[in-house]
């Protein structure tokens, strides 16, 4: 009996320490966004860890499981099999992808949030990719839109540069009540799509539309048609143009490349849901999928 007592315990501790390849105070490096990034285990559950980033604030504290998870040369941890894909380059400032949320006001205007790793916040959609996208240019050319921010339990406080102040409160992917809007995070994609979005405009007489279809190949096409009412109850001056190409998606970045050898970047985001979502961003406009 005592030997059987023995072999049980042997077994459990084998069995915690097999479940928990890291301790609290590990340095590891953080899979996020197609890139690794260094951090440190804060915190242990099961098989989840809570890591914190270098060099940026607790507000991007997150809890992670092993796949994530790469021991740095020299931690005592041991290492486990990752199967992730290799790092790509990011942005020009060289600091991780940021957060960024979409939502309505109440005039039902669409509104967006770009929260960045290193406490600044910008006011609106960077468009071209959030990979490529320069802050400290936008920043230059329109201040305006630029703040920093801070997190306070629950309520996160925007600081914009002309001197307001919002305060909203966080539920999750979500913050309710940020200047009379309510906005959630919006999902990196995947690799490649499998559905077809579209949106249309029509205001003042004018009506437009586009669709963009993309195909799990990695092909797409596009159809843009617009036109005009003179007032006589006829479409006149109708225009209708049909494109197609390669795509590549690469975190929050959509690079098109046309048959016709243009090439086009856009930032791109699933609102809603990572795979084939409902609603497709593409810079700042939202398209339905059909």
């Amino acid at each position: 009996m005592k030997q059987l007592i023995i072999f049980l315990l042997l077994c459990t501790t084998t069995s915690v320490n097999f479940a928990q390849l890291y301790r609290v105070g590990s340095k590891v490096e953080i899979y996020y966004s197609q890139v690794w990034y260094p951090g440190s285990i804060i915190d242990v559950s099961g098989d989840k860890y809570k890591v914190h980033y270098d060099k940026f604030t607790s507000y991007w504290d997150e809890w992670v499981t092993k796949e994530r998870l790469r021991p740095i040369k020299g931690d005592p941890a041991p290492a486990i099999n990752n199967t992730a894909p290799p790092p790509v380059s990011v942005n020009k400032g060289g600091f991780k992808t940021g957060k960024l949320y979409y939502g309505l006001n109440n005039l039902l205007q669409s509104v967006y949030y770009y929260f960045m790793p290193d406490g600044k916040v910008i006011w609106g959609c960077p468009t071209g990719g959030l990979e490529y996208f320069n802050a400290s240019a936008s920043c230059t050319k329109d201040p305006s839109n630029c703040g920093t921010y801070s997190k306070n339990g629950n309520n996160i406080i925007v600081n914009w540069k002309n001197g307001e102040t919002y305060t909203g409160n966080i539920k999750g992917r979500a913050i309710e009540n940020i200047n009379a809007a309510n906005i959630v995070e919006v999902y990196n994609l995947q690799p490649q799509l499998s559905a077809s979005y579209s949106s249309t405009y029509n205001s003042g007489g004018v009506s437009a539309g586009q669709t963009y279809r993309f195909m799990n190949d990695g092909s797409f096409t596009v159809q843009r048609a617009s036109g005009f009412d003179n007032g006589d109850g006829k479409w006149s001056g109708e225009t209708s143009n049909n494109y197609k190409g390669t795509y590549k998606i690469v975190g929050f970045t959509a690079i098109l490349n046309y048959a016709n050898g243009k090439v086009v970047r856009h930032t791109i985001f699933g609102i809603g849901s990572a795979q084939n979502p409902a609603y497709l961003g593409l810079d700042e406009s939202v398209l339905n999928k059909k």
